[in-house]
């Protein structure tokens, strides 16, 4: 099911930003290819280090953990399980912002020249696996709901693909949206090469982390200037090259 949601995701947010993009670019079928890899990299690697699932994970995991010390209506959980996931993912993501070795894994991510749906699926496999030890640890320590889990991970794929897509929201709705959620326009400018800009919005679903840590930039980026400005061209648009960037080279965040 997750996985025909993605599918469905992709395809829609692919069509809208099609129809409406926000920057024309021509289409790049060896940058998609290499995206998708990418995304096909980490989805393997996710199902090697959790072969039954975090939901799964969640369930045999129903009377251990933090929030099991107190009665809580199951509504209740599951509203903390995707508040607490999303928090550790935002502080993750401010995390291999800030040390270097992680920001070299994570900088194969802000290396894309253009933003797309496919953008959403640039990934070290690397970071995968880490930010699925991460989220399993939460769920063991605070003995997070199965269905919030399920929940918070089919809302972070979309919302993934929906803020890196190449189209831009209008007025009212966009400025009432990024209150809630991680808009396009709120993410774009975290990809502007610009490093006051890079080390902002940091939010991948709710926008009220970068609100509440002081790490929003409400700037709004008009360009199709993205990537980074000391990435190796070489290495782009080679799949092998970019599996290897974090362990060939060091560069501060």
């Amino acid at each position: 099911m997750r996985l025909l949601i993605f599918a469905l995701g992709f395809i829609t947010f692919s069509l809208v930003q099609y129809i409406a993009p926000f920057k024309r670019k021509t289409f790049n079928k060896k940058r998609l290819g290499l995206n998708l890899s990418l995304g096909l990299s980490g989805a393997l690697v996710t199902k090697v280090l959790t072969p039954i699932g975090l939901a799964a994970l969640a369930a045999s995991d129903q009377k251990d953990g933090l929030l099991n010390l107190i009665e809580l209506p199951d509504s209740l959980l599951l509203i903390i399980t995707i508040l607490i996931l999303d928090l550790g993912v935002f502080i993750q993501h401010i995390i291999f912002h800030k040390v270097s070795f992680l920001w070299n894994i994570h900088a194969i991510h802000h290396s894309d020249t253009h933003l797309d749906v496919s953008s959403a699926l640039r990934f070290h496999p690397l970071e995968i696996g880490l930010s699925v030890g991460i989220k399993a640890a939460l769920i063991l320590i605070f003995g997070l709901s199965a269905v919030g889990v399920i929940i918070f991970e089919v809302l972070l794929n979309l919302s993934a693909m929906f803020n890196h897509s190449n189209f831009q929201l209008k007025g009212k709705v966009e400025k009432y949206l990024r209150l809630i959620i991680v808009t396009p326009d709120f993410h774009r400018v975290h990809h502007h090469p610009d490093k006051g800009n890079t080390n902002s919005n940091y939010g991948f679903f709710l926008s009220l982390w970068d609100r509440i840590f002081m790490t929003k930039n409400n700037d709004i980026v008009n360009s199709s200037d993205f990537g980074l400005d000391h990435f190796p061209k070489e290495s782009l648009g080679n799949y092998w090259k970019l599996l290897a960037y974090p362990f060939s080279r060091q560069r501060k965040p």
